[in-house]
């Protein structure tokens, strides 16, 4: 087992997960999930629009899911969005168009399960015609949505 990348010990259930903020790195402060201290994962929350919160690159270690680091920092960045005023909740899933991906549909169904709502699916030339060339594969990008209303 690399120590690096791996727990000493099982994750459980039971094991507390706190939200805290790393140094900014730019404009963006970063946040990141612990277990034990040990960081588990992250997430970028930023606003959108004028009532628009919008969350990206969340990452959780492997070795980790299924005790809730992804739920919290989920959470985390909607706690922040509500307190800023912003009513509604956004996140892009880049998803490669001619391939499924089982991890991407598992991940569909996750933000399902957190009230996110498909909003609407473009192809990357519509929504960022400057990053196609960056791309190896032609991709869409799937928006979906979510109410902050308490």
């Amino acid at each position: 087992m690399n120590p690096v990348t791996r727990p000493d010990r099982a994750p459980r259930p039971a094991d507390r997960v706190d939200v805290s903020l790393l140094p900014a790195a730019g404009d963006q402060p970063g946040r990141v999930a612990r277990v034990a201290g040990r960081i588990v994962g992250c997430v970028r929350v930023r606003r959108y629009g004028a009532d628009t919160g919008e969350f990206g690159l969340l990452a959780s270690d492997p070795a980790y899911r299924g005790v809730g680091v992804g739920r919290e920092l989920v959470r985390f960045a909607e706690r922040t969005c509500r307190a800023d005023g912003l009513r509604v909740m956004r996140l892009d899933v880049l998803v490669p168009r001619h391939r499924p991906d089982p991890g991407k549909q598992s991940l569909f169904a996750w933000y399902g399960r957190m009230g996110y709502r498909l909003a609407r699916t473009r192809t990357l030339e519509q929504a960022y015609p400057e990053l196609v060339p960056l791309l190896a594969v032609p991709a869409e990008l799937v928006s979906y949505r979510k109410d902050l209303a308490p």
